[in-house]
């Protein structure tokens, strides 16, 4: 593809992901089934695991990446949400 290895186009796109985790708000299937597990029918991570064959681990970290990464369920919606809090302020570099 335009002389570029499969590889290399990998290798990019996972370097830009850790850089900017907030860009890539794409859920895997697995991902959107421990979520909403969690989220929705509030199940706990034991029995997440059991249900989709995964360990405890495995769910827990998932819940915790995509809460990091600013994916929250809100009603019939699963989208990044982005909040603003004060302590902000002195992060902007640069003002509207």
């Amino acid at each position: 593809m335009l002389g570029v290895s499969l590889k290399c186009i990998n290798s990019h796109m996972r370097k830009m992901q850790r850089i900017a985790p907030q860009l890539f708000p794409i859920l895997t299937p697995r991902q959107m089934d421990i979520y909403i597990l969690r989220e929705v029918m509030g199940m706990t991570h034991p029995k997440i695991s059991k249900y989709l064959g995964v360990t405890w681990q495995t769910a827990a970290r998932t819940v915790y990446y995509m809460r990091k990464k600013g994916i929250y369920l809100q009603p019939n919606c699963l989208h990044r949400v982005d909040t603003y809090s004060p302590w902000m302020d002195s992060k902007v570099t640069h003002k509207f």
